[in-house]
C-alpha cells in the first residue's frame, strides 16, 4: 500500500534525530519532535473512536504545520527583515486558516478546504526557505555538509508540491493526483534524515 510506505518514510528522520539527539541544536530537536507528532496524528486517523473528529484534527494539524515551519526557518536564520515576516505570518496565517477551514470547524462539515490557507502558507514558507538557502550560499561553498541546507531543501520541496496541488489543480482532479503529495512528503523525510545525520561530523 503506497500510503503505508509514505507513512513509514517519516520513521527515517525520526530515527535519525533519535540517534543524533545529543549532537542536535534546539531547532532540529524540535523538528524531530514535530515529525513524531505528525506521525502520531496520521496514526490517529485509523483509530475508529476518533473517525468522527477527523476533519477537526486535520484542520488543526495543518495550522500547526505551517506555523511550525515558519518558526523553524526563522529560528535557524533570522534577520531583522525575517522577524517582520514572522510577525506578519503569525497574524495573517491564522486568519487565512479560519477562512479556509471555517466551514469544517463551525459547521462540522467534511468538505475539503478551499485552499486559501494552503496556498498562502506555502507561499510564505517557500519565500522564507528560499531566502535562507540563498544566504547559505554566501557563507559556505560546500552546502552538503550543512544540516540546515538539507532541512531547508526538504521544506522547499514539500511546500512547492503543496502549492502546485492547491493552486493549479481543480478539487476534482486533486484527489486523482494526491499520491504526488505523498511522494514529495517521502522525499522531504529522506532529506530531513540526511540533515540529521550530518551532525555526526560536528
Amino acid at each position: 500500500d503506497f500510503q503505508l510506505i509514505t507513512l513509514s518514510s517519516v520513521a527515517l528522520p525520526i530515527g535519525a534525530a533519535a540517534l543524533q539527539w545529543k549532537h542536535l541544536e534546539k531547532a532540529p530537536r524540535y523538528l524531530g519532535l514535530f515529525l513524531l507528532f505528525g506521525l502520531l496524528n496520521d496514526v490517529r486517523h485509523h483509530v475508529p473512536a476518533l473517525i468522527e473528529w477527523r476533519a477537526f484534527f486535520i484542520a488543526g494539524y495543518v495550522l500547526c504545520e505551517m506555523l511550525f515551519y515558519v518558526w523553524f526557518i526563522q529560528y535557524t536564520h533570522s534577520t531583522r527583515w525575517d522577524k517582520l515576516w514572522l510577525r506578519a505570518a503569525l497574524i495573517c496565517l491564522p486568519l487565512c486558516w479560519l477562512l479556509s477551514y471555517g466551514g469544517i470547524l463551525f459547521h462540522s462539515e467534511e468538505a475539503p478546504s478551499n485552499g486559501i490557507f494552503d496556498v498562502a502558507g506555502s507561499v510564505v514558507i517557500i519565500t522564507l526557505a528560499s531566502r535562507s538557502l540563498l544566504s547559505l550560499t554566501k557563507v559556505s561553498s560546500y552546502l552538503f555538509s550543512i544540516a540546515r541546507f538539507w532541512f531547508l531543501t526538504g521544506i522547499l520541496v514539500y511546500f512547492m508540491c503543496s502549492i502546485l496541488i492547491f493552486s493549479f489543480v481543480s478539487a476534482h482532479f486533486r484527489d486523482d493526483i494526491w499520491f504526488l503529495h505523498g511522494v514529495f512528503d517521502a522525499i522531504k523525510n529522506v532529506l530531513f534524515a540526511v540533515g540529521f545525520f550530518t551532525y555526526r561530523r560536528a
